[in-house]
């Protein structure tokens, strides 16, 4: 039970730790059952994760859009790179 898990948590990884003493926390804390208790962890996670989804996809999204233009540039430097190397 909770006991288990607290003597257990400071032997253990970091990101292994912390999520132990999350589960714990939210366990104790909240009095839910520990099915309950992953859940609530997974759920609120989750939710602090969409910020960085939607930075991400926004990102993709941009960069998308410069691809074509990436492409024509990563061209011509090619061109120029062999062009240099012929001269030599």
């Amino acid at each position: 039970g909770t006991e288990y898990a607290a003597q257990v948590a400071p032997d253990s990884w970091y990101i292994t730790h912390c999520a132990m003493t999350l589960l714990d926390t939210i366990h104790t804390q909240c009095g839910l059952e520990w099915w309950q208790s992953i859940f609530a962890a997974t759920v609120g996670i989750r939710l602090l994760a969409v910020p960085l989804t939607i930075f991400s996809m926004r990102n993709a999204a941009a960069l998308g859009k410069l691809k074509p233009k990436l492409d024509e540039l990563t061209e011509k430097a090619a061109k120029i790179d062999s062009k240099t190397e012929k001269g030599l």
